[in-house]
């Protein structure tokens, strides 16, 4: 039988369709009978010779009952254990002394009840191997396998059925799956590693069982820290009741492998920091056994963008309705600023009505001052260079200082002696001293002295600059210094940049410092700022101050009120009494005006009249002034126009220049700004680099 079944298995491994699994059989079945040709000898020798074997038949018997890749039992006619190997003591934790003796069914729980007697059955019916697939778990080891079980009968020389062997092995379909598994394993094991979010798995029983190291670096928790500890450790304890539901909900999911839900929710690092995270869950099967994967991102920055991209947004919104506001406002002020100056020019002997008028005029100057801030602190206005006062734009606002600063700050003015004058924004200005003196604010909750000081400085070119590349020449310096908790020295270079802020959200969106940095560069200006922790922080600006000829002709130019010669202006205004101010102030001007309240009716005035200016309102219900351009350019390529508004255009008014429009005039205009701009705009010669 032994020589048999050798040369029909040999034969199978060489010829037949698949060979690599009948080789494996061929080996597992050789090596079981070559152990069974032992066992039977040694059984015959028993029977006629006890306790009688060669040393050399005694020790091959030895090295092949515990050869390794074989796992296997023997067992008597009473179905008692006679043989256990070392694979067998290695599978069941059992050592063979204890086995020996022992009931198969008693010893190897698979063959019990009916594989008990089944095997029995084929053992005494001579089957050679009779084969079956067994399911062994035994509580010593822990271990839970598949096996096939090959089962031979023992027969002495006589033939008699003496007892059984039994030869278990792993399947090769089994062995491929688990080395599939393990290489499956380690290529995750591989990308998880590298990947950029927390990869995160967690047992049945909710233990964390695997840590990448993004999920290290998220976290600030080692994998020693956390594996064997409960997920929840990572979720805030207002959010651990949820968490658990949603557990409990994927372990009742009868599936393999569940679809990924995905979340945004909050999450703890090491040190109890709630932070804000993207999640995405899901169930697994590995091994029989369910876990759960989580990958998580730290949404933090994300989320912080987000706010900032809502608070320009906001930001916007504001703007858009400052705007508006202004543009009426602007509208109501253009009447008064016009009326009150040509009331004034009339009655210049009547000294009580001038008075009354001079009120009305500051007054009126002073509401067109707010609109301007109203459009700067929203971020829309325009910046309109001029000679400054800077010590008069700082006067201004001590007033509004003293009266809003929390009076345990101590505010002081110190001036220098001689001129401030400079060419810029004073609005823009007032918006770059009022965000310093927000931040001194801020720097000073428990309260303290805060200083602003003007002074001026002239450099030569052998001074040293307090700026790399600052020209030699005169300079207004302006400090605002605060004793307040300081900024530390590795923030000092962030301290300009857009949307960066140490303070909370709800405190501030790191606009301001940035603001002021752009308004000051507005005027070739210089900033710098010094601060000690706990000491206070000063931040020093440097203008270019102007030449006093540049400031005396600079006010000659704007004192001056100049007339027309009679031309003829098309006035498209479609607020009527800005319309009316608007007409009467250039007929004041000596000039010929057809006032009209829309685009259309413009259209067909310009065609019948032969007109040297059109000055349009920007925005009119049923066509723009830069559609009305537009089209009356089409007939008349010569066209002259000047487009007036109470709204920013902010960065549009270099475009509408350049298309052809010779100017921009801004609402609420005065007799001089208004007679400056229309004979500058009467003078321009249209070539064709003004033209669309």
């Amino acid at each position: 039988v032994f020589t048999n079944v050798i040369s029909g298995q040999t034969s199978s491994m060489m010829f037949g369709p698949s060979s690599s699994t009948m080789c494996t059989q061929a080996t597992y079945l050789i090596g079981g009978l070559l152990i069974l040709y032992v066992i039977v000898i040694r059984a015959g020798r028993e029977r006629t010779e006890p306790i009688k074997a060669s040393e050399m038949e005694n020790e091959i018997y030895q090295n092949l009952l515990n050869c390794d890749g074989h796992t296997f039992f023997a067992f008597d006619r009473d179905y008692r254990i006679t043989e256990w190997n070392s694979g067998m003591e290695i599978l069941t934790g059992v050592h063979a002394a204890k086995a020996l003796g022992k009931s198969v069914s008693e010893m190897v729980p698979p063959f019990t009840d009916e594989g008990d007697d089944t095997m029995r059955s084929e053992v005494h019916n001579k089957r050679i191997p009779h084969v079956q697939d067994i399911h062994c778990k035994y509580p010593e080891t822990q271990q839970e396998r598949q096996f096939e079980a090959h089962s031979y009968p023992l027969q002495d020389a006589s033939g008699e059925i003496v007892g059984g062997l039994v030869v278990l092995h792993e399947p090769m379909e089994h062995k491929s799956t688990e080395s599939g598994y393990s290489e499956i394993e380690e290529r995750f094991r591989h990308v998880a590693q590298i990947a950029p979010d927390a990869i995160i798995l967690v047992n049945n029983e909710g233990e964390i069982i695997f840590w990448n190291q993004a999920a290290e670096e998220i976290f600030n928790y080692s994998e020693d820290d956390v594996l064997g500890k409960p997920f929840t450790m990572l979720v805030p304890q207002a959010h651990v009741g949820t968490h658990s539901k949603e557990l409990h909900s994927l372990r009742d999911e009868d599936v393999t492998e569940s679809q990924a839900q995905k979340r945004e929710g909050l999450a703890i690092r090491k040190g109890q920091e709630e932070f804000p995270v993207k999640l995405s869950f899901s169930s697994w099967k590995i091994g029989g056994e369910k876990c759960f994967c989580a990958v998580i991102r730290d949404a933090t920055e994300e989320k912080d963008v987000q706010k900032q991209l809502l608070f320009q947004e906001r930001l916007g919104t504001i703007g858009s309705l400052a705007a508006g506001v202004a543009h009426d406002f602007n509208n109501a002020l253009m009447p008064i600023v016009l009326h009150t100056e040509m009331l004034q020019k009339e009655r210049s002997t009547d000294e009580a009505i001038n008075r009354v008028l001079e009120i009305i005029l500051r007054q009126t100057r002073h509401a067109g001052e707010l609109s301007k801030q109203l459009l700067t602190f929203s971020r829309q206005s325009q910046t309109k260079m001029q000679t400054t006062d800077l010590k008069r734009t700082l006067q201004e606002l001590e007033q509004l200082f003293l009266r809003t600063l929390p009076e345990n700050i101590i505010m002081s003015f110190e001036y220098q002696p001689g001129s401030f004058m400079l060419h810029g924004d004073s609005s823009r200005l007032q918006q770059a001293f009022v965000n310093l003196t927000i931040n001194a604010r801020d720097a000073m909750p428990a309260g303290g002295d805060l200083r602003m000081r003007l002074s001026r400085r002239t450099l030569v070119p052998e001074d040293p600059r307090p700026f790399p590349g600052m020209p030699p020449g005169d300079w207004i310096r302006f400090d605002i210094t605060d004793t307040g908790e300081g900024i530390p020295a590795e923030l000092l270079p962030r301290i300009f940049e857009p949307f960066f802020t140490t303070k909370d959200t709800d405190e501030g969106h790191g606009l301001g410092l940035a603001q002021t940095y752009n308004i000051v560069k507005q005027h070739n200006g210089y900033i710098d700022v010094v601060s000690r922790l706990g000491k206070g922080t000063t931040f020093t600006i440097y203008f270019p101050s102007l030449r006093r000829d540049e400031m005396e002709q600079e006010d000659n130019d704007v004192e001056m009120i100049l007339n027309g010669e009679k031309e003829t202006i098309l006035l498209v205004e479609n607020d009527s009494l800005s319309l009316q101010a608007v007409s009467e102030a250039l007929a004041y001007l000596n000039y010929h005006v057809l006032a009209v309240e829309s685009g259309r009716e413009a259209l067909d005035v310009y065609e019948n009249n032969s007109i040297h200016l059109v000055v349009s309102d920007m925005v009119m219900p049923d066509m723009s002034g830069i559609e009305l351009y537009g089209a009356l350019a089409d007939k008349d390529p010569n066209l002259k126009m000047v487009i007036i508004t109470g709204y920013p255009l902010g960065e549009t008014s270099p475009d509408i220049i350049k298309s052809g429009i010779v100017d921009v005039l801004r609402k609420p205009t005065d007799l001089t700004t208004l007679s400056h701009t229309i004979r500058t705009a009467l003078s321009t010669e249209i070539s064709p680099d003004n033209l669309n």
